[in-house]
């Protein structure tokens, strides 16, 4: 909400209200995976949330869970009456025998990087070499990555570039469309490097 002057020209904010993306998510997922068995887990979410999260974690018995950040350069030029959205905060929970493997986020628990372009028209898209870095610690090469929340597809194609297997699900056909062709295509491009 809010948004002031910038809001006319910053139409991507009307979309992610439209879409009901900064209303939260359903957090009874994390039981889901739970049950499924999964050793790691990591969420983006809002620092309003950031208790809840810290809980459902806890609650979840993981043996170490982390608060990470992505700190973006340049975040958006308005603050909604509060501190401004230069943070992008992350939660990553792990159990034995399943520890963090390959490089931390550039070892340190914040990623810094621009918010970039919405490449692929989703409001909220993560930068790829993010959603890699968090793949190559939250998972094994012989793992399957399920991301509930698809969006544009960006962990599907870290998991394609970081040899994981994937699993997505996205609610809104139009962005479910548009992360199988970004994926296919990653695959395809993948395929001709290795011929």
């Amino acid at each position: 909400s809010g948004g002031g002057s910038f809001r006319k020209t910053r139409t991507y904010l009307n979309e992610i209200s439209d879409e009901g993306l900064a209303d939260g998510f359903e957090l009874d997922v994390f039981y889901v995976a739970e049950r499924l068995g999964i050793q790691s887990l990591v969420t983006f979410y809002s620092e309003l949330q950031e208790d809840i999260i810290y809980n459902y974690f806890k609650a979840m018995y993981f043996d170490r869970s982390i608060p990470m950040f992505w700190k973006k350069t340049n975040p958006t030029p308005f603050a909604n009456k509060s501190m401004q959205a230069d943070l992008e905060f992350i939660r990553f929970g792990w159990s034995a025998p399943f520890y963090p493997q390959g490089e931390y986020v550039q070892k340190s628990r914040a990623y810094v990087s621009s918010r970039g372009r919405c490449v692929y028209g989703h409001p909220t898209e993560k930068p790829v070499e993010l959603m890699r870095k968090l793949v190559i610690n939250a998972s094994r090469p012989d793992f399957v990555v399920l991301d509930p929340f698809m969006g544009s597809g960006t962990t599907g194609e870290a998991c394609m570039r970081e040899g994981r297997k994937f699993i997505g699900i996205e609610h809104n056909k139009d962005y479910f469309d548009m992360a199988v062709k970004r994926i296919s295509a990653v695959y395809a491009e993948l395929e001709c490097e290795a011929v």
